[in-house]
């Protein structure tokens, strides 16, 4: 996630030192004017993503920047159609006074409105500032049209509601992910929420970068209310608003198995393990651990030294001693409402499979051996996920969430799985995604491709 992070900065500054209008050939592709140093043009927008025009899923993120002043109202047209639009800081060190802007679209709200194309206009105060057709691919399409998404609101119940009567208002909630126990879906979902109320969230992920994040911090003071990432634990510190930590933790086992089949087809480079007995064999499930990667988080590097022990106290130490809440993927539909009602949320959206990887290896097909071999490694997660799930199971007893939580599990229940085809498509076009930021972070800024 940082590479991808690091790859969108080093994208957005090349697209800034290209503007439209600076040179004789402004406006054709590949030749957009002056180099470093030149003045930015009033009044444009630029998109950033979907880098390609392309609406791939069933939620396409919109996200750019603008030279409109930020005392102006800016929104998002799509077909006709007003979008929600959140501004928030451009992370472009070299200009601190670009407004990035950012949004969701439903694939499945336009199906009727366009046919090839998806004209989505930027607005600043009713001005035009850019109009960038977007295009739908036929696998959107049908994800769109067969697994809609469900957009009822379900109330989320709560004693006393947060930030009224006088009560401490909502923290912001920083989510580091620990992979493989449900995160993007928990991700896209609040940041969804966020959209729906206006509310900030660093959409390119640029809280995964410490040192850029204080920086966007110290320039303008955000007003965040959700964080997530692989690499956000102290994303919370620069915020004069309160921060909470929460995360999610899953059996062990079948939580190493997904990521064996998530690492396995959308990072085959960085996950050199062609059969999943090699994986087995190689001791890589210790490394890629809960226990470990909570400490990681946190700054210890010797964390893969620690005996079986230890290394589960430790983790237990670090959950009890920085986080607000510790749920359990088994109970997610739980976990959303808790999150929400740390939010201040009166209701919520419904969840959605995000990257659910196929199931080229399945926990019920293991061989005793490697099983045993999975138990082994790791023994730390199997005692700490035990403690924590013992704990969640007694926060369920004493919380009330009301008949909104039964309607949403029955709902959850009932949703359409996408089959492994279609899985499979959507965990390669993110490999596409952050394969194309990484080879655009390495392509020099005056260089353009030719089309034959």
């Amino acid at each position: 996630m940082r590479r991808i992070t690091d790859s969108v900065l080093t994208k957005a500054n090349a697209w800034l030192r290209y503007l439209p209008g600076r040179g004789p050939q402004a406006g054709r592709r590949g030749n957009r004017g002056a180099g470093s140093g030149a003045a930015i043009s009033p009044d444009c927008a630029r998109i950033d993503r979907p880098a390609d025009r392309m609406i791939s899923d069933r939620v396409q993120m919109l996200a750019g920047w603008t030279t409109a002043p930020s005392d102006q109202d800016l929104n998002c047209v799509c077909e006709g159609r007003k979008v929600p639009l959140i501004r928030f800081p451009y992370p472009a060190p070299d200009h601190p006074d670009l407004t990035g802007f950012g949004t969701y679209l439903l694939t499945q709200d336009f199906l009727g409105a366009a046919d090839h194309y998806l004209r989505t206009e930027i607005r600043a105060s009713g001005k035009i500032l850019a109009t960038v057709p977007l295009r739908f691919s036929p696998i959107a399409r049908e994800l769109a049209r067969d697994f809609p998404l469900n957009q009822r609101r379900y109330p989320v119940a709560a004693p006393e509601r947060i930030g009224k009567g006088g009560t401490e208002e909502p923290p912001v909630v920083i989510f580091p992910g620990l992979a493989s126990v449900g995160g993007c879906s928990l991700n896209l979902l609040m940041r969804l929420e966020m959209i729906r109320r206006g509310w900030d969230f660093p959409i390119l992920w640029e809280a995964n970068d410490e040192g850029l994040w204080r920086r966007l911090c110290e320039r303008r003071q955000r007003h965040v209310r959700w964080i997530d990432g692989h690499a956000c634990y102290r994303a919370g510190e620069p915020l004069r608003s309160r921060s909470v930590r929460i995360t999610l933790l899953r059996e062990p086992v079948r939580r190493i198995v997904s990521f064996f089949n998530y690492a396995s087809v959308v990072h085959p480079h960085e996950f050199p393990y062609p059969r999943f007995d090699d994986f087995v064999d190689s001791g890589a499930a210790r490394r890629h651990s809960q226990c470990q990667i909570l400490l990681r988080f946190a700054g210890l590097a010797d964390a893969e030294s620690l005996p079986d022990d230890e290394l589960c106290e430790r983790a237990r130490q670090e959950l009890r001693s920085h986080y607000c809440l510790v749920g359990i993927t088994e109970y997610f539909e739980e976990v959303v409402f808790l999150v929400a009602r740390l939010l201040g949320l009166e209701d919520v959206g419904m969840w959605s499979r995000v990257l659910a990887s196929p199931q080229a290896v399945e926990v019920d097909r293991l061989s005793a051996r490697q099983r045993r071999r999975l138990e082994s490694e790791l023994a730390a997660d199997i005692r700490l996920y035990h403690d924590q799930r013992q704990l969640f199971a007694l926060l369920l007893t004493n919380t009330d969430f009301g008949a909104g939580l039964v309607d949403y599990k029955r709902d959850a229940a009932n949703e359409k799985r996408l089959p492994d085809s279609l899985k499979m498509a959507e965990c390669l076009r993110w490999r596409q995604v952050q394969a194309e930021e990484q080879l655009l972070a390495l392509r020099p800024p005056r260089t353009s491709p030719e089309l034959i």
